[in-house]
């Protein structure tokens, strides 16, 4: 759920959702002359909100090491895959029946976080030095029964922005989806080098040969760019494949 308080935008997130996987995508929505082009997309990357103490934390999740969760080796190799955070929220409030709890993201979406704006390279092309918050807003935020969308417009001060290049200003708008996926993922497939599909690599330390033959197919990991690969044990045969299509 999502709510609106003057320049504020707030989610609600329930008790359940914590902890629950889901698939965040970053486009651009509208763009100057030379940044890339509308419906681009920009990022794709596997999130889970948890909550730590009176803060609400967003982790990217990553299935490039993975071991089947039944196995010895599994707790090394999630203590070896850390999870990165990419924002600490502070509680601001309950609902009504304290089911959800309700955060603020607007810094977190106007701020200069990687994974929503400007690709790295393109700042190192651009020269940009840094994104100016006084010209950096929440545009639109709209909630859905599986996702959230939120725009946000992005205006970062740059050495040699490729147009305008007077103002020495990029200013762009992002589309943000925020997508929750099946509680039951659908069936892996075998990678064919004969299909025309880009694949991700994947290790898997609980298989008795770390290489193989066999590759699969996930919809939530597969989307999800450099983050990729399929959650162990959960779609059929996934915990041996080491390289997954895209």
């Amino acid at each position: 759920m999502v709510y609106t308080q003057g320049d504020s935008t707030l989610f609600s997130i329930p008790n359940g959702m914590l902890g629950r996987e889901m698939l965040l995508v970053s486009r651009i929505a509208r763009t100057a002359t030379n940044i890339g082009y509308g419906g681009e997309e920009t990022n794709e990357s596997v999130v889970r909100w948890e909550r730590q103490g009176d803060r609400i934390l967003l982790r990217t999740v990553s299935y490039l090491n993975v071991a089947d969760s039944t196995l010895p080796i599994s707790k090394a190799v999630r203590a070896a895959n850390f999870e990165p955070i990419i924002a600490s929220l502070p509680i601001a409030a309950y609902n009504g029946d304290t089911t959800a709890v309700i955060v603020d993201v607007t810094k977190f979406y106007a701020s200069d976080v990687t994974l929503l704006g400007l690709q790295r390279g393109r700042k190192e092309q651009y020269q940009v030095r840094r994104l100016d918050d006084s010209r950096s807003f929440i545009s639109s935020a709209r909630s859905y029964p599986t996702n959230i969308e939120v725009r946000s417009v992005l205006t970062y001060d740059a050495g040699w922005p490729p147009s305008n290049q007077e103002t020495g200003t990029i200013t762009l708008e992002m589309a943000h989806s925020m997508v929750l996926p099946a509680a039951v993922p659908m069936q892996a497939r075998l990678y064919d080098e004969r299909v025309g599909f880009f694949r991700l690599d994947q290790v898997d330390y609980g298989r008795d040969v770390q290489r193989g033959d066999a590759a699969l197919h996930h919809p939530l990991a597969a989307r999800a760019q450099g983050h990729g690969g399929v959650p162990a044990g959960r779609a059929g045969g996934a915990h041996q494949a080491d390289r997954l299509l895209h």
